[in-house]
């Protein structure tokens, strides 16, 4: 634990799981953009005030776990897709 990336006050956080060896860019708050790779059963906490994005290249997959939930996404090649943290709501 000792680590492990402290929540800043009031922020969530967000758990990003390799489905097999993929390279993630993690972008929280805005801030700079950074490269992450993530080994196949390897599980990264990545913590944020207001929200969180994250891109994927080709190919990759990787679960998302956050408030409880989780979100598989997996990319095919030559494919990039991007989710953010929390959600925006659905469009009626």
């Amino acid at each position: 634990a000792a680590d492990a990336p402290t929540r800043p006050a009031g922020g969530r956080s967000l758990d990003i799981v390799g489905a097999d060896g993929s390279w993630v860019i993690v972008t929280t708050d805005g801030g700079k953009p950074r490269e992450i790779f993530l080994k196949k059963g390897q599980t990264i906490n990545e913590p944020y005030t207001d929200k969180i994005e994250i891109r994927l290249g080709n190919p990759s997959s990787v679960i998302f776990r956050h408030d409880g939930q989780e979100y598989p996404l997996s990319t095919q090649r030559g494919e990039v897709k991007s989710i953010r943290f929390p959600n925006p709501a659905p469009n009626p």
